[in-house]
């Protein structure tokens, strides 16, 4: 009787677990926001600090053609931004960083 209990609750547990685990992940598979501004790029991240890029240290733009999704990466490679084909706007993005940043190379990949 006591193991039959201990199962029920276990299960009872996991069936509030998984939804909870979906939830989290559809949080984080949320597009977050990209901000340009004289200073450079800045994107909000959920869980971590932002990401912040100053336009000199802005190296390559790569496009995924696959995703469609835009990699902006620093002269550290780290990644500076990703901006995603849900958000709108593109087109301007790419062109405000064609005019703030100098010597950037853009590739599709």
């Amino acid at each position: 009787m006591l193991v039959l209990a201990a199962s029920r609750s276990a299960g009872g547990s996991l069936a509030v677990l998984i939804p909870l685990a979906v939830i989290a992940a559809i949080l984080l598979a949320i597009p977050r926001a990209v901000i340009l501004d004289e200073a450079g790029i800045m994107q909000r991240r959920l869980l971590f600090a932002n990401r912040q890029t100053a336009w000199p240290e802005v190296a390559t733009v790569a496009r995924h053609a696959r995703t469609g999704r835009t990699f902006v990466w620093s002269n550290e490679r780290r990644i500076a931004a990703v901006f995603s084909p849900v958000m709108g706007g593109h087109h301007r993005f790419v062109q405000e960083i064609r005019a703030r940043a100098k010597n950037v190379v853009f590739e599709t990949k």
